[in-house]
């Protein structure tokens, strides 16, 4: 399933964040992707790998919570209505 016109694969993640980004980008680079940019490397709270059809977010546990991407990028959940009568 295609995320948006912009990303195929969304990757989130926890822990040393910054450790993690490089380890992920260096991985990244030596399976032949191109890095497009890294972002938030200063801070670590949140870092950004921009592998063009992959983004990997790699954030601290309380920007995890408060941001919920998991939430943002769900389906839409599916309800039933009922059927509009109708007009007399």
């Amino acid at each position: 399933m295609r995320l948006s016109k912009i990303q195929n694969i969304a990757v989130t993640a926890l822990g040393q964040a910054k450790a993690l980004a490089n380890h992920v980008r260096d991985s990244l680079q030596a399976s032949g992707a191109t890095i497009i940019g890294v972002e938030g490397e200063q801070t670590g709270d949140w870092v950004l790998v921009d592998a063009g059809d992959i983004v990997v977010h790699v954030m601290q546990p309380a920007v995890r919570a408060y941001y919920n991407l998991e939430e943002l990028w769900a389906p839409p959940a599916r309800t039933r209505s009922k059927p509009i009568p109708a007009a007399a």
